[in-house]
């Protein structure tokens, strides 16, 4: 699982996903979104879209966090919170 922040230094995290989505090696890597940027419902639904398991917003309860990755691991996606 890849705990992917959007805002990163040389790619964003939009990027990132599809390009880690077109590879046939690795487009089956569970991603979970979690990223600080105010970002819109549009942004939520996009990053579903393109394959994340979940999309949670900073500051998040850790508690959250771990229920994403667990969700993750075990394939099984979530809806837009």
């Amino acid at each position: 699982v890849i705990l992917l922040d959007l805002d990163m230094p040389q790619m964003n995290g939009w990027e990132f996903l599809i390009q880690l989505r077109a590879s046939a090696e690795l487009e089956k890597i569970r991603v979970v979104i979690l990223t600080g940027k105010d970002q819109s419902l549009e942004d939520r639904k996009r990053g579903l879209s393109l394959g994340a398991s979940d999309y949670l917003v900073k500051p998040c309860p850790v508690d959250d966090i771990i229920r994403a990755l667990e969700t993750a691991l075990q394939g099984s996606d979530r809806d837009v919170r």
